[in-house]
């Protein structure tokens, strides 16, 4: 997808013209997990600052930075486009969502939540839902499952770029139904 594209009726700073074209490839919030032509978001957690990294974000291959606008200025790279909104999480939902088709508008989420069993709850959902013909795809703490495809889990819940790839997947996928755990 082309920057343009993406941040139609998202964005209205300033962008560099030639960057309009540029293709965005993957999403990013944790600058380890960069790959060429993403667009990396530099938000503000509890324990580092997303903007520490734009440097390493850069030499790995993205080509786009979003950052507080309370940092505007702070960009100096000319090969790469830097755009400054008020809310980075905020925007970065909005980008997401059109990224990946809206993905969450397209599969039923069933969330379990609780201290204890959240697992088991889960896995009972999911058998009530196959056993009524109905494809199921599971988001928890032991794995990620879509059909007969399994991968690890880091998170009981997943955070939200991790959340909407995977309701992507599911959703291309031709499944329904997602199960998921969720941290209370």
């Amino acid at each position: 997808m082309r920057l343009e594209q993406l941040l139609d009726g998202i964005y209205n700073g300033k962008m560099r013209d030639d960057a309009k074209q540029w293709p965005v490839s993957f999403l990013s919030c944790d600058s380890r997990e960069i790959e060429k032509d993403a667009m990396y978001f530099a938000l503000k957690g509890q324990t580092f600052d997303g903007a520490d990294f734009v440097d390493d974000v850069i030499e790995r291959g993205a080509r786009i930075i979003v950052l507080n606008d309370s940092l505007t200025g702070f960009g100096q790279n000319p090969d790469v486009c830097y755009l400054y909104v008020e809310d980075t999480n905020q925007f970065l939902r909005q980008v997401a969502k059109r990224f990946f088709n809206n993905p969450s508008e397209r599969v039923k989420a069933i969330a379990v939540t609780g201290t204890n069993g959240k697992t088991t709850i889960t896995y009972m959902i999911e058998s009530i839902l196959l056993a009524t013909g109905l494809e199921c795809s599971v988001i928890g703490t032991v794995n990620k499952r879509i059909g007969e495809k399994i991968f690890p889990s880091t998170h009981t819940t997943p955070g939200f770029l991790d959340n909407q790839k995977m309701f992507y997947d599911i959703a291309e996928e031709g499944v329904d139904y997602c199960v998921m755990e969720v941290s209370s």
